[in-house]
């Protein structure tokens, strides 16, 4: 059982209750999700029937179970008998129904390949009554029944990515019918590009989440597409896994976190990372630069590299959206440090008016200006002794002399009362 099927065991079990009912396009939506096979399919009607789980059907299920039913058909629109039979026995396909769908599919070129005794076939054909032919003509003669008919020979299937892909080949200037090509072949390998998707979910981030791996995933389907050679004869499935695992890998290089780290230096990371929590699931402790440079062959200064790379790269995006309403970003919550606030410019006036007052009333003229140039308060320049000796006309020892003699007198008055309000200290 593949982990895919075994996750949607899990889910049923635990979401849908013993003898309730689930609607045909939500299971079909789960199928989807989870990425189920055909071949697995039975395995998820045969756990609903043991739960007693009714599907019930849309009012267009004709039309959906025969799209369920050409999803089944190979690239050379071959299915086997068995396969047939089965369907018929898990879409509850009573016997006229039955006659029909052969009869359709015979008219469409469509090959059942016989696996089983004919005579199981035959039985089918017996238990449709001749009264019942003119009911039979009524619904191949249903205008709404040869609308889903048309509709059916459109399916887009990834068994047809060879014949897509041929028909992209030979449409060298059509540029609308290119289009229209690469829209079919991205419908019809999504599954395979989520199922990769689903293998990196674990490195979803907020800013590089598993939707933006699925279209970088889809980016290098289409990568895949310009440079698939039909010729060589090789699965085209197989070969764009490659250009998409590479193309998501990439994208979460560059993308996921708030700083770009390059390819080779996020593999060495990705590397420290599964030997320092190999080493502690060892050790139960956390492993030493020394310890970790030996096992990555590489010196201790490197792997201290990095680690500050690491760090760095998962710093928070002033982007991020705040809030359970998220209408506000983070960068909305940081000061701005250089700006200053309305209230600081008139707090830092203010002082400038007590400092003013101080030095008029306290000091002399030559006095004031000494310490008013010394501590940056003339202009914000602060000037040296020298410089203010040279302004004033006497010696720098003289300047010392007069700004200790200042200082000294501010020391005498109540400072800290008259600039309570501005002091930090």
């Amino acid at each position: 059982m593949s982990d895919s099927l075994s996750l949607f065991i899990d889910y049923i079990n635990d979401n849908i209750i013993f003898g309730s009912e689930i609607k045909r396009e939500k299971l079909e939506n789960l199928f989807n999700q989870f990425a189920i096979k055909n071949d697995e399919k039975s395995t998820v009607y045969d756990e609903l029937k043991s739960l007693d789980i009714i599907i019930v059907e849309a009012q267009d299920s004709y039309k959906n179970k025969l799209k369920r039913l050409f999803s089944m058909f190979d690239e050379n629109k071959e299915l086997l008998e068995s396969d047939l039979l089965k369907w018929f026995e898990e879409e509850v396909v009573n016997a006229e129904v039955k006659v029909t769908i052969r009869t359709l599919l015979k008219d469409m070129d469509y090959t059942i390949i016989n696996d089983i005794n004919k005579k199981v076939i035959n039985k089918e054909l017996e238990l449709l009554e001749i009264e019942d032919s003119d009911e039979l003509d009524d619904l191949l003669d249903n205008d709404e029944f040869k609308e889903n008919l048309q509709d059916l020979k459109d399916i887009v299937d990834k068994r047809h990515n060879i014949m897509y892909l041929s028909d992209y080949e030979k449409c060298k200037e059509d540029y609308v019918k290119k289009s229209e090509l690469l829209d079919n072949i991205a419908f019809a390998n999504k599954k395979l590009v989520y199922k990769i998707v689903l293998k990196y979910k674990g490195l979803s981030t907020p800013s590089f989440n598993e939707d933006d791996m699925f279209q970088a995933g889809m980016q290098g389907l289409l990568k895949a597409v310009e440079r698939f050679d039909v010729e060589k004869g090789f699965q085209f499935s197989t070969y764009a896994t490659h250009w998409i695992r590479q193309n998501i890998s990439r994208s979460i290089a560059d993308f996921s976190t708030t700083i770009r780290v390059p390819v080779h230096m996020r593999d060495k990371i990705n590397k420290l990372i599964n030997i320092e929590n190999e080493f502690f699931n060892t050790n139960s402790r956390t492993a030493t630069n020394r310890e970790l440079a030996v096992k990555m062959e590489c010196e201790a200064d490197e792997i201290e590299t990095m680690k500050k790379v690491k760090t760095i790269s998962n710093l928070a995006s002033l982007e991020t959206t705040i809030g359970e309403d998220e209408d506000s970003l983070l960068i909305d919550f940081i000061p701005d440090e250089k700006s200053i606030s309305t209230e600081n410019q008139v707090a830092d006036l203010f002082l400038k008016q007590e400092i003013d007052n101080l030095f008029n009333n306290k000091l002399t003229e030559r006095e004031a200006k000494v310490l008013l140039m010394r501590f940056g308060f003339k202009n914000g320049q602060i000037y040296t002794l020298e410089e203010i000796g040279q302004e004033i006309g006497v010696t720098r020892e003289r300047i010392r002399q007069i700004e200790s003699k200042a200082l000294k007198k501010l020391k005498f008055i109540k400072i800290k009362e008259r600039l309570g309000e501005y002091y930090y200290g």
